[in-house]
């Protein structure tokens, strides 16, 4: 008997549902990680410039740059991952060297 002969239970759809309804927080907290850092940095700067506080506006600076390095750094690791079995055995889909 295959997975499609199988009839469906009555769980499918809760599960389907409840899967769904996880993965909003999850969208929620990734977009909010991407989106909180800068804002936060820039009140730092801003304040700090304003009321001439050297500190906020360092550790504005700084938390910037932290968000900057762990985005570049992710979006690094993004780009050049690769499939292991499919580097290992030479069956990538990149074109070969032509020297």
């Amino acid at each position: 008997m295959s997975v499609q002969d199988q009839p469906s239970t009555r769980y499918d759809a809760w599960a389907y549902l409840l899967i769904g309804l996880l993965a909003l927080p999850v969208l929620a907290l990734g977009i909010g990680a991407l989106v909180l850092p800068p804002g936060i940095s820039f009140a730092l700067v801003r304040r700090g410039l304003s009321e001439g506080r050297t500190s906020w506006l360092v550790l504005g600076v700084l938390t910037g740059a932290l968000w900057l390095l762990l985005l570049v750094v992710s979006i690094r690791r993004m780009i050049r991952a690769q499939p292991r079995d499919a580097a290992e055995d030479g069956t990538s889909d990149a074109p070969p060297d032509a020297s």
